[in-house]
């Protein structure tokens, strides 16, 4: 046998064997290491993923404390060196008188809990009025500088009659407060002060019929436009007599009983108003009558 055969020969055989190695290597081992990369891969996504959802969950909660940070900075508190119900009754009483607030009620002490630095007394409301009032004296509790807490409220709708005639929008309360107190971290002195030149946001009463059964009293002695005359229309001023009698000059936006001008066609001769007659909204179109 020639070197150069041999040669060729032993380079063939390990040529076959490397073919053979990778062979096996490919139809053995590769699946199996891409199958294991891919589950690699699959746990990665799924690790990202949730790094995701968790630092969505960390901006929402972010945001959620930067908005009570915000509204903690615009609601100053402070502790006074004790809290006897005596204080805390004057406190709501000045806080009644500020609004001319028509609730009542009566006050009754729980209980008074003292902790370490500080402590707290509990105090019941049992009362009725006005929805709107109940609002504006709870706003003004936990926007005052004193640390009075809201511990539970009870809300009931009730029948109230005055004159014979039915209040609406009233309720019946039950209302347990929690007076803060601490004497190592004393801030406020007696009497504690009551929020001033603060406007109250506007609620809807949600204890207000939509639909009046009766209507209102014409306590201001507004014009009556329902079988009202039009008696002429001069630019944007009409001027009616209505249902009593009497002869009204009107303009676009004044009031009238249950409403207001809502507009005036002089081209037309004609008025309307819009009327809110206990809940159910009316127009009324006063029309000039044709000259003979």
């Amino acid at each position: 046998m020639s070197y150069a055969l041999r040669n060729t020969l032993i380079i063939g055989v390990l040529l076959a064997l490397v073919l053979s190695g990778g062979l096996y290597w490919v139809r053995n081992r590769l699946p199996k290491r891409i199958e294991a990369l891919e589950e690699r891969k699959k746990e990665r996504k799924e690790y990202l993923e949730q790094l995701t959802r968790i630092y969505d969950v960390y901006s929402s909660i972010q945001s959620q404390l930067d908005s009570m940070r915000r509204a903690r900075a615009g609601r100053r508190k402070a502790l006074p060196s004790s809290a006897p119900p005596s204080v805390l009754l004057a406190y709501l009483d000045r806080l009644l008188r500020t609004d001319r607030s028509g609730l009542t009620f009566t006050f009754s002490f729980q209980t008074s809990v003292d902790r370490r630095d500080y402590g707290y007394t509990v105090c019941r409301l049992v009362g009725e009025g006005p929805f709107r009032d109940l609002y504006r004296l709870l706003w003004r509790i936990e926007h005052g500088e004193p640390l009075v807490k809201i511990a539970s409220l009870r809300l009931e709708r009730t029948e109230k009659a005055f004159d014979n005639r039915k209040l609406y929008g009233w309720v019946s309360f039950e209302l347990v407060l929690e007076a803060y107190y601490s004497p190592k971290y004393a801030a406020l002195d007696e009497p504690w002060p009551i929020p001033s030149g603060d406007e109250i946001p506007d609620l809807y009463n949600l204890f207000y019929p939509l639909v009046l059964p009766e209507l209102p009293p014409n306590k201001e002695g507004l014009p009556e436009v329902e079988g009202a005359q039009l008696l002429a229309v001069v630019g944007d001023r009409i001027y009616i007599r209505d249902r009593k009698g009497r002869l009204v000059a009107l303009r676009e936006g004044d009031r009238v009983y249950l409403g207001r001008l809502l507009r005036v066609d002089p081209d037309r001769g004609k008025a309307v108003f819009l009327l809110n007659k206990g809940g159910i909204l009316q127009k009324i179109v006063l029309q000039m009558s044709p000259e003979p």
